[in-house]
């Protein structure tokens, strides 16, 4: 099981996240850091049992929401969202069963999450990751809702500028 931790800002004023970012690495562990642009504190929240595996990560830093892609066979997706303490990062997992090793650095400060399957790691469901994605959060549908979508227009290729380079006179 993961234990929940806090770290204490200590910062004077809120902090923000600057970058989410997830890589994987050759021994099998997928590293996601949260970029900061001071220091705040965190909570980890562990998978709960019968529900689809992922970490939940609360952030006393704000954020606008993204979602960040992953190429790791442990981490589907990592997305991130605006909440009301700050903001919260949803890893969705591959497995539950995931060891995680937590490091805090500085210059400049960072949550960094390394992620390791401890068992083998299921093969994918295209039925359960359209479940998944069905149950994504419906905010960002809702606030486009009504506004019409358009094909892009064509663009023609950029005309080639005429240049004239003056002669110069032999000094």
């Amino acid at each position: 099981a993961i234990a929940a931790w806090t770290l204490c800002a200590t910062g004077a004023g809120a902090a923000s996240v600057s970058e989410v970012r997830v890589g994987t690495h050759e021994d099998g562990h997928t590293r996601i850091v949260v970029e900061l642009d001071s220091p705040a504190g965190y909570r980890l929240q562990s998978p709960q049992p019968g529900a689809r595996p992922e970490l939940v990560v609360d952030l006393d830093a704000t954020s606008i929401q993204r979602d960040v892609p992953s190429k790791s066979r442990v981490v589907k997706k990592v997305h991130v969202e605006p909440s009301s303490s700050g903001s919260t990062v949803h890893i969705a997992l591959a497995t539950g069963d995931v060891a995680v090793k937590e490091m805090l650095l500085a210059n400049p400060p960072r949550i960094v999450l390394d992620l390791k399957a401890r068992g083998a790691i299921p093969k994918a469901d295209p039925e359960a990751d359209a479940a998944v994605a069905a149950e994504e959060p419906k905010a960002a549908a809702d606030e486009f809702a009504g506004v019409a979508s358009a094909e892009p227009a064509a663009v023609a290729p950029p005309t080639p500028a005429k240049v004239e380079v003056p002669k110069s006179e032999p000094v």
